[in-house]
């Protein structure tokens, strides 16, 4: 199956104007970003083969799907987020929750993954994955961009989390996905990471 990779906005103008935003509340890069699964991940296939989807996708306009999943992720993501800007050491700085987003009308699944792709970019200084980010396609990418730019990578427990560990996680997760589109974004993503691995020092080429 074809996916754009890297993903392909559509609403190009307004992803530029919602940057702008960030930038009268972020100086540079001095963010703490959380990736957490929200549409896709564990949750979202799990529902989904619990109630005969056979794709996540056709599920994402089920009021059910909203009210049990979209809601328990971003419970669960705020809940990490509220507690990283009570501590001490990073309750100077911003913590960008992108669940915390409302859905943007029109927007398209590429849209979401361009425009945080690119907050990670210009404003984040380091990025925090939760668990069963390897399982989502927006988390994945948003791997894939931290890893690019060398921003420090940290998992749930705010442990390093390198693309060596990072790669061996995205290509089980690819293997055993349900969702044809999903699989084939985190496969696409597997082998984005894969060059960088093969490209650190004192790996093979």
């Amino acid at each position: 199956m074809q996916v754009a990779y890297p993903p392909d906005p559509v609403h190009s103008g307004e992803i530029a104007n919602l940057l702008l935003v960030f930038a009268t509340v972020v100086e540079d890069r001095q963010a703490t970003y959380v990736s957490s699964p929200f549409t896709t991940g564990p949750l979202a296939s799990a529902w989904a083969a619990r109630n005969g989807f056979e794709h996540v996708e056709a599920a994402l306009a089920s009021s059910e799907f909203a009210a049990e999943v979209l809601t328990a992720n971003r419970a669960r993501a705020a809940t990490v987020v509220r507690g990283l800007r009570q501590q001490e050491s990073t309750a100077a700085e911003p913590v960008i929750s992108p669940t915390a987003l409302p859905d943007v009308p029109g927007w398209t699944q590429d849209d979401y993954r361009f425009f945080w792709g690119r907050v990670i970019e210009e404003y984040a200084a380091r990025v925090v994955f939760l668990d069963g980010w390897h399982e989502s396609s927006g988390c994945a990418y948003e791997y894939a961009v931290a890893a690019r730019c060398g921003l420090p990578t940290l998992d749930e427990r705010l442990c390093g989390l390198e693309v060596a560990d990072a790669l061996p996680l995205l290509e089980r997760a690819a293997g055993r996905a349900t969702s044809k589109a999903n699989a084939a974004f985190l496969r696409a993503v597997a082998s984005d990471v894969r060059g960088m691995v093969t490209n650190q020092p004192g790996q093979r080429s």
